[in-house]
């Protein structure tokens, strides 16, 4: 800008110190016109430079102004503030977003540090102080976590980060302090380790298997294994840590199986599978139910064992078939509907939602479709009512109806009772009663020809009479004379004492209340037992008062007898199995005994001479490497006394020669240095070499379970025997456990293993601080 100032101003002089100079000027009277004129130019150029630098001062204002709105948004959007304290003064200065961190208006006042600790969390105030001492000690940026309580109540959880100002002395004058509230994410990191832990207890606490895998490919990307990345306890509890080992090395069987190849799948397509399959490879044997989804380069697994599920099934399946061929061995109609209602909930109709045989051959598949449809006449016979009275009320009901609708004319019987929210109704069809019983006459001539070949008997009763007929065939079952006068006490003279009770209430029964029944029972007949298997149905009149009991008696002593070999056989199998593991075992363990006497004994004993001859070698030895061959000589013997031990264990000479009494007292000796008091009696009487093996290995796990974790001062060891077969007791005084069934201990489950092999029992009984009872019986073929 061209200086248009007067010569005596100077053109460098700021606008406020020219504006002087120039009203200085002015109060003097101008000379003359021309210093007058010059004057006044002045003044209005001043006057122009004023102006325009009020203008660049108000934009800069402004420009300031929507730099604070700027910031106080933001710091209201990310939870931010920001704060000073002038350590000469102690004056603190605080952003407006710190005064919304605290709950407050700049309206409240001036902050203070006190006020800020008021407000702070005792437990926090003496360690942000100790923070600052430092930071402005050693004039190094700092940071600190704060809890403040706001004015509602609430707290907050905030966290500075700053840094100290220094003047050009290095003096420390203030802090500056830009503050975070973190409450939300502190929050929610709690809430994720809480989910994390919830989730881990969760997946420990499962009762089925929970493991990841990741692939392991080749150099053209083929995955050709899977390596263990997790395992929930209830994997490793049972199978141990299976955390970086190969799945292919660990079970093989899976690429037998087919299962690895679905593992692949999932891997590489992302689609999960889940299936149920049968998996009798390593230590496993059974049917288990598997979802397989994928996670990262590989899959997480769950497992369930189903074999008791699957038991079920066929136990249930079995029972619907025994109650469907039950229902259609009936030739009386069985049907159950369930009631159809109005909004108002009233009957107003049934649906069929069974039939059987009988039922069906009439009515065809009518299953799902309504009673008022294919059978109107019901309204107008009553039998709608019926049914209606029997859901309601849920008492059943009796009755015998003349029906003559659709494709019915005749006399019915029918019971109904309540089932749910409808009925199920037996219907017989009477009106043939009298041809039923000339039919059923002929039909007894042929029942005694089928008795013979059958070998069963007949027999028919009369409640009212108390009479009782046999056919021919029952006369055979029991080795008597066609004719002899019988009676319901007749069984009783037959029947073997451990079913007497059984028969007595069959009797009482069939006296008293007559119904259906089916039973098994015993009798004594030509010096041998025979098993009868007795059925029953119950005729009734039109008041359904029992009139006659039909029965059937058949000789099934040739069927239990097949049921007790079919036993036995698998049995035997077991035993085989048994035999078969403990040869096995026995081997194995005779291999490693050998490897130990003639393998690394020998070496241990080569060793000790070699260091014998050497120490011999060399001039006398100093005091301290005389101690230490001594001491290594020492070892070396301790060694080979523990390698023998060890081998004499795997092959226990003692029981092959002498039996287990004194092959177990041996073993005990080998304690007598624990501090335990053992006593260990066994069998002096030799049994099978297998079963000797057996007991023996059992035992010597019991004692090694006793000198392991027991802390015992006496114990003892017994092994008797009775009528019943083998027993072995093992006894200690030590610290007790919690007992629980499945045994999760190694020991313990290795025990009950061979004793479910050898088809016997065993029992604990202990108390934390009293000691532990293991009680095991074995019968003896």
């Amino acid at each position: 800008m061209e200086n248009i100032l007067p010569a005596n101003v100077p053109a460098s002089s700021s606008p406020a110190t020219a504006w002087e100079q120039l009203k200085h000027r002015a109060s003097a009277p101008p000379t003359s016109l021309a210093e007058a004129q010059e004057l006044l130019t002045a003044l209005l150029a001043q006057q122009e430079v004023l102006l325009e630098e009020n203008r660049h001062l108000h934009t800069v204002q402004q420009t300031l102004a929507t730099s604070e709105a700027r910031l106080q948004a933001a710091e209201a959007i990310a939870h931010l503030g920001s704060y000073e304290l002038d350590l000469r003064s102690g004056a603190v200065q605080f952003s407006a977003g710190m005064y919304q961190l605290f709950g407050e208006t700049p309206q409240m006042g001036t902050p203070s540090v006190a006020w800020m600790d008021s407000r702070t969390h005792p437990d926090d105030v003496p360690t942000i102080r100790r923070i600052l001492a430092q930071a402005r000690r050693n004039r190094q940026p700092y940071w600190y976590s704060r809890r403040i309580r706001r004015p509602d109540g609430q707290w907050r959880n905030l966290v500075s980060h700053g840094r100290v100002v220094c003047d050009a002395a290095g003096t420390a004058i203030r802090l500056e302090s830009v503050v975070e509230d973190q409450t939300e994410a502190r929050d929610a990191a709690q809430e994720l380790l809480t989910a994390k832990e919830q989730l881990q207890v969760s997946l420990d606490n499962s009762l089925y298997v929970v493991q990841a895998f990741k692939a392991v490919r080749d150099d053209n990307g083929h995955i050709v294994d899977f390596t263990w990345v997790y395992a929930n306890k209830a994997w490793t509890d049972r199978y141990g840590e299976p955390v970086g080992k190969s799945l292919l090395t660990e079970n093989p069987g899976v690429v037998v199986n087919g299962l690895f190849e679905q593992f692949v799948q999932v891997t590489h397509t992302g689609v999960p599978v889940d299936h149920e399959h049968y998996y009798s490879h390593e230590q496993f044997d059974g049917w288990f139910h598997q979802t397989l989804v994928k996670m990262g380069d590989g899959f997480v697994m769950h497992t369930e064992d189903i074999n008791a599920r699957k038991q079920a099934e066929q136990q249930l399946q079995t029972s619907r078939e025994l109650l469907q061929a039950t229902l259609d061995s009936s030739p009386s109609m069985v049907q159950v509907f369930e009631a159809v209602r109005d909004e108002q909930g009233e009957i107003v109709d049934f649906r069929w939602i069974l039939n059987n045989q009988a039922a069906e051959n009439i009515y065809g598949d009518v299953i799902g479709q309504l009673l008022l449809t294919q059978n109107p006449g019901v309204v107008a016979a009553g039998i709608f009512d019926t049914f209606k009275r029997v859901v309601e009320t849920g008492c059943p009901d009796q009755s015998e109806r003349y029906y003559a609708q659709e494709q019915f004319d005749g006399w019915f019987h029918q019971s109904t009772v309540k089932l749910h929210d409808g009925v199920a109704t037996t219907t017989a069809d009477i009106t043939g009663r009298k041809e039923a019983e000339q039919q059923l006459r002929q039909n007894l001539q042929q029942l005694k020809q089928t008795e013979q070949v059958a070998q069963l008997g007949s027999w028919e009763y009369e409640p009212a009479t108390d009479t009782l007929r046999w056919s021919a065939g029952m006369y055979r079952l029991f080795d008597l004379p066609v004719g002899t006068p019988v009676q319901l006490t007749t069984y009783l003279d037959y029947v073997l004492t451990e079913d007497r009770q059984l028969a007595q209430r069959l009797m009482h029964q069939l006296q008293h209340s007559p119904q259906a029944m089916e039973e098994t029972v015993r009798i004594n007949v030509r010096g041998g037992v025979t098993s009868l298997k007795i059925r029953a149905t119950v005729l009734r009149n039109t008041a359904g008062q029992p009139v006659r009991v039909l029965g059937v008696d058949m000789d099934v002593s040739e069927v239990i007898r097949l049921e007790q070999e079919n036993l036995r056989l698998r049995l035997e199998q077991q035993n085989q199995l048994l035999f078969a593991i403990l040869d096995a075992q026995e081997e194995e363990r005779h291999r490693i005994a050998e490897s130990l006497h003639n393998g690394v004994g020998q070496l241990l004993y080569a060793t000790k001479l070699n260091l014998h001859r050497v120490a011999h070698l060399l001039p006398a030895p100093e005091g301290a490497l005389s101690a230490m061959v001594a001491k290594t000589e020492h070892l070396l013997g301790t060694a080979i006394a523990e390698t023998r031990r060890v081998s004499h264990e795997l092959i226990p000479i003692l029981l092959k020669e002498y039996g287990l009494d004194k092959a177990l007292k041996d073993f005990c000796s080998h304690f007598a240095s624990s501090g335990i008091a053992f006593s260990c009696h066994g069998l002096t009487e030799r049994l099978s070499p297998y079963l000797e093996t057996a007991i023996y290995r059992i035992a010597q796990e019991l004692i090694n379970n006793i000198i392991k974790h027991a802390q015992a001062t006496r114990a003892r060891l017994e092994v008797t025997r009775d009528a019943h077969g083998l027993c072995i007791e093992a006894q200690d005084d030590g610290v007790g456990l919690v007992t629980r069934t499945p045994f999760t201990g190694i020991g313990l489950k290795i025990i009950e293993d061979r004793v479910t092999l050898l088809n016997g029992t065993l029992q604990l009984e202990s108390a934390l601080g009293q000691g532990t009872l293991i009680t095991i019986c074995i019968p003896l073929p």
